[in-house]
């Protein structure tokens, strides 16, 4: 097994158009080989602030990649905490495939799910329409019926 593990105490991230965060007290997991369905699997566990000081934390975040001609699928799991809404669980029901658009030299989301899951079973749900289009359902009581629809979204532009 090829691995690589990455450990920190400050990690500073800048990831553009106002966005920057600081992980702090974590690591970072890479495992190249042991499994042959992806090309490799990143594992973070960490805490993180943003511009506001407030402590955000990850664990266990896994993202799976599989890399094809230009694209690559990608599987996520993992717990996220928010300070003021508490955590959820965030896990993809199947592969997200993220497709290179040449326009903007950016990977978009084509098609797939991403489901984060609170407290008492309530659930958010980004259902991916098309490379330019998502909508976001919300079970509100957590009883399996998504009952709240956010609407339909662009991806916004990789320009900020």
């Amino acid at each position: 097994m090829l691995s690589l593990v990455v450990s920190f105490q400050t990690l500073n991230v800048n990831i553009g158009c106002g966005v920057a965060f600081a992980l702090f007290n974590g690591a970072i997991s890479y495992d190249f080989v042991s499994n042959p369905a992806y090309d490799f699997v990143a594992t973070i566990s960490s805490l993180m602030k943003d511009n506001t000081q407030k402590v955000f934390w990850l664990k266990t975040a896994s993202m799976a990649y599989k890399q094809g001609v230009g694209y690559y699928d990608v599987w996520q799991s993992g717990y996220f905490y928010n300070p003021t809404y508490g955590y959820v669980v965030v896990a993809t029901d199947a592969a997200l495939p993220l497709r290179y658009d040449t326009t903007d030299g950016v990977f978009w989301p084509a098609q797939g799910v991403m489901t984060a899951t609170g407290r008492n079973g309530t659930k958010a749900r980004l259902q991916v329409l098309s490379s330019t289009q998502y909508t976001i359902t919300i079970d509100t009581d957590g009883n399996g019926t998504y009952d709240y629809s956010a609407g339909t979204f662009l991806w916004p532009a990789s320009s900020c």
